[in-house]
């Protein structure tokens, strides 16, 4: 009998048991289900089944996981990670620039945060593809980021921000044009203040774009001082060495870090030795004259090529190709002679490049001198360089060479002269043409009139004292307000959208630059001939012979020079044709020129800006006693390191 009793009891309680779990699993259903058809169009009822069941499995394994292991171990991105999503256009370097309000050690967990919102801020369609990892990674960043609040409501949440009630509804319209759900009423559009740059390379879409390596890439984050740390590799260490701008620092040199050392965000990288060498990066307070403006920064892609020498022209699937300019493409280019892309891997720069986290594989070229005949304008690296000021490529560091390459191109054989101001002075305008927007950050605020006559009287000093200072983050911040110029100017540009404009833009640059590189290519042979007149007006008796030599000698790469010339510069377009003598000059017609601007005109800024760029870059030093920026040694750095 009471056997008997067991097994009633037993039957029972199985019974209430598969009653509760089929009524959990009915309210996980009903849960989901708008979300299911939101984010999902499913052509038969079968799809949309599979996949609730694999929601419903994922919400059980949630349910039945040990509390203690969500809580201790949270997957995170590693380094290398974060860079290859740079790589894919996910962020620019702008995300260093939301540090400004951390002074001190910056721990890793904001860094993290900082990431999250990036991509947060990704659309819906892209964000739906995430892998599982890397969704609880951005749940569990933004409840340390939230800290311990109180849940707000979502019109508290948004008007806490200072955005108004509108702007949830707007972005509901906007989320719904994403989901595909069209609705009666008509959303007008406005227009947009600035025309972004940040369009990428042109790039053939991958057959599953949302599931890039950089998301898979990840490791287990280990508690560390109340934050978080992760184990971290040579090349990832030299690879934000170059995106931040910043040499190492010993650890206990955080009290007096000098400007060379701050990089281009006021970030420096500090090492402590020990067992595991520990990482740490702190934040130092920015001048008014560094903080951002609005416009787009520069692409963690770009900075690490530029930095080696290289200059990315192309990406497809696959492979990022990009071409490497040295003393000899420097000679060939100077001289006129056609240009084509061989490849070539066999330089410590590419060495260096191949080593370092990439998204895509490496497709490595070397400019070299063309057999076939082509016409002077038709140039690959024209084209290339054309894209510096859309690609996000006017990054803090390049190496020399390659700077030398692009002003000789960009400046068309003129003196910049008072370029830098002129530009300034050109910011100025734009900014007051609107100055409710506040777009070219605090330094063009009114009542910083005096910081910003006391940035132009430092930038006139440039080009007439040899010490005066110019630190890497003063030609950054400069370098962001000029993107913001090009960026404004084209927003302004009547009768054509922002897409259109920027292609119109683009192309007309690439023409500009063709027309003054015939000039620079002209004067360059000018100076040639000048010079060979002087030797032989004193009678060097080898004067005939080595010019015949340097008339038979042939394009080819056998016989390479050590030196290129620099001089850039050397002769003034005035000797052929009627142009201004200097760049400042030219500039001068677009200050007394009434906005908007047309095309031709953006387009010919743009070019005075990648001439200032060359003039405001850090340069890497790559030969042994050669001054600049020096990119990190594998070899000198220790084998085991963690990022804190």
């Amino acid at each position: 009998m009471h056997t008997k009793y067991i097994i009633v009891v037993s039957v029972i309680l199985g019974l209430c048991f598969l009653s509760a779990m089929a009524l959990a699993s009915r309210f996980i259903l009903n849960k989901h289900a708008k979300q299911t058809q939101d984010a999902m169009q499913v052509a038969d009822g079968s799809n949309e089944q599979q996949y609730q069941l694999a929601k419903i499995s994922t919400t059980w394994k949630r349910m039945f996981r040990p509390k203690q292991n969500r809580s201790n171990r949270l997957w995170v991105p590693t380094l290398s990670g974060l860079i290859k999503a740079g790589d894919e256009a996910i962020f620019s370097t702008a995300l260093f620039s939301q540090a400004q309000d951390h002074h001190g050690e910056l721990a890793l967990q904001t860094l993290y945060e900082m990431f999250a919102k990036e991509l947060r801020s990704r659309p819906m369609t892209e964000r739906s593809s995430h892998p599982g990892e890397l969704t609880h990674f951005l749940s569990a960043t933004r409840r340390v980021g939230n800290g311990p609040r109180r849940v707000q409501s979502v019109t508290h949440r948004a008007t806490s921000r200072g955005q108004p009630d509108g702007f949830v509804k707007s972005q509901r319209k906007s989320l719904d044009l994403e989901r595909g759900m069209s609705r009666s009423m008509s959303v007008k559009r406005s227009t947009p203040i600035l025309v972004s740059t940040r369009s990428g390379f042109s790039a053939a879409k991958r057959e599953n774009s949302g599931r890039t390596s950089w998301m898979r890439d990840g490791q287990i984050a280990e508690p560390h001082d109340g934050s978080i740390s992760v184990k971290m590799t040579v090349a990832e260490l030299a690879a934000l060495s170059v995106l931040l701008g910043s040499p190492l620092t010993m650890a206990g040199d955080t009290d007096d870090v000098p400007a060379a050392s701050k990089g281009a965000f006021n970030i420096s990288i500090h090492v402590s030795q020990g067992e595991y060498a520990r990482i740490t990066l702190r934040q130092h307070k920015r001048s008014k004259s560094h903080l951002p403006a609005r416009g787009s920064c520069c692409s963690t892609l770009a900075a690490k090529h530029l930095a080696a020498g290289f200059l990315p022209f192309r990406q497809d699937e696959r492979y990022i190709h990009t071409v490497r300019i040295d003393e000899e493409s420097l000679r060939l280019l100077q001289a006129g002679t056609p240009i084509k892309f061989s490849i070539s891997s066999g330089s410590k720069q590419a060495q260096w490049l191949a080593s370092l986290p990439t998204a895509r594989e490496l497709s490595l070229y070397i400019a070299d001198a063309s057999i076939e005949s082509q016409p002077q304008s038709s140039n690959p690296l024209i084209d290339a360089i054309s894209t510096l000021a859309f690609q996000g490529g006017l990054v803090p560091l390049a190496s020399l060479t390659l700077v030398k390459a692009v002003r000789f191109i960009a400046a068309g054989s003129l003196p910049p002269a008072r370029l830098l101001q002129r530009l300034e002075a050109l910011v100025d305008k734009v900014n007051q043409h609107a100055p409710q927007l506040s777009l070219f950050g605090p330094l063009h605020e009114p009542r910083n009139a005096a910081l910003l006559y006391r940035e132009r009287e430092r930038l006139g000093r440039l080009t007439t004292t040899a010490n005066a200072t110019d630190s890497i983050a003063d030609k950054a911040s400069r370098m962001q307000r000029y993107v913001t110029l090009i960026e404004r100017l084209m927003a302004l540009i009547p009768n054509m959208k922002p897409q259109d404009a920027q292609a119109a833009v683009q192309d007309a640059t690439r023409k500009a630059l063709e027309q003054s590189y015939s000039h620079a290519v002209e004067a360059h042979k000018m100076t040639a001939v000048a010079t060979s007149s002087v030797i032989d007006s004193h009678g060097c008796p080898e004067s005939d012979s080595r010019s015949r030599r340097c008339s038979t000698q042939s394009p080819s790469r056998s016989g390479r020079q050590s030196r290129a010339s620099t001089e850039s510069f050397t002769s003034p377009r005035a000797s052929v044709s009627s142009s201004p003598s200097n760049l400042g000059k030219e500039i001068e017609h677009f200050l007394k020129a009434d906005l908007p601007f047309s095309v031709e005109d953006v387009a010919a800024i743009t070019r005075f800006i990648i001439v200032a760029w060359t003039l405001s870059v850090e340069v890497v030093a790559w030969d042994d006693g050669e001054p600049g920026f020096r990119v990190l040694d594998p070899r000198k750095l220790p084998d085991k390191m963690v990022l804190c």
